[in-house]
């Protein structure tokens, strides 16, 4: 049953989908930069999110799956990941490319900028030593909800303590699928917050 649980965790906030995740909670505090975007807009940006920061890079490790080149969905062995990595991180670039095309708010192209370092920074070190891109996504998410504090219409303090306890749920599921060292996990939090506040800094700095 624990198993379960923690798969089904690991499963719903796989770092896969956090830029997604991220993008829709943007949408939904209103800071004052996306306060006026109309409801075409936003839905149009988070389909361009969802397409090309999750469901590109999930269909590219479902195709390195049937090639086996990698042994499972989730990608467990270290070795494996380097690959996923970079497809992932390629498609964040290509997004970048897309807002600044567009002219987007500095938020978003900032937030998806942290998320791409984040993976950067998860393939350089997953060369030398595997560490938990799951905490890692959960430490983003904190990081980009520290950042909205103060910008936004809606309190983010409710979201933060929510997403404070989820990332200790997906930490604990990681760790009880023995998928990584409590080390791991910890510097992937670490990790994942620093990138958002390090991309995101300029924006909280200049709305408080």
């Amino acid at each position: 049953m624990m198993r379960s649980w923690a798969l089904f965790w690991s499963g719903f906030f796989h770092p896969i989908f956090v830029p997604t995740y991220i993008i829709l909670l943007a949408f939904w505090l209103q800071p004052f930069e996306l306060l006026y975007y109309p409801s075409q807009v936003k839905v149009m940006v988070i389909l361009q999110v969802l397409v090309l920061a999750t469901l590109l890079p999930l269909a590219a490790v479902y195709l390195l799956l049937h090639s086996k080149m990698i042994g499972s969905i989730m990608v467990e062995e270290r070795q494996e990941r380097n690959l996923p990595y970079l497809i992932q991180a390629l498609c964040l670039a290509s997004l970048l490319f897309l807002f600044r095309r567009v002219g987007l708010s500095n938020l978003l192209f900032m937030s998806i900028a942290g998320a791409m370092l984040a993976v950067l920074a998860a393939w350089y070190i997953n060369r030398y030593w595997k560490i938990s891109a799951h905490a890692i996504g959960m430490g983003g998410f904190l990081g980009f909800l520290w950042s909205m504090h103060g910008t936004a219409l809606h309190p983010v303090y409710w979201p933060l303590l929510l997403s404070i306890i989820f990332a200790g749920i997906v930490g604990s599921a990681r760790l009880q699928l023995a998928a990584h060292s409590p080390a791991q996990v910890y510097l992937g939090y670490a990790i994942g917050v620093a990138s958002m506040l390090l991309t995101l800094l300029p924006y909280w700095t200049n709305n408080q």
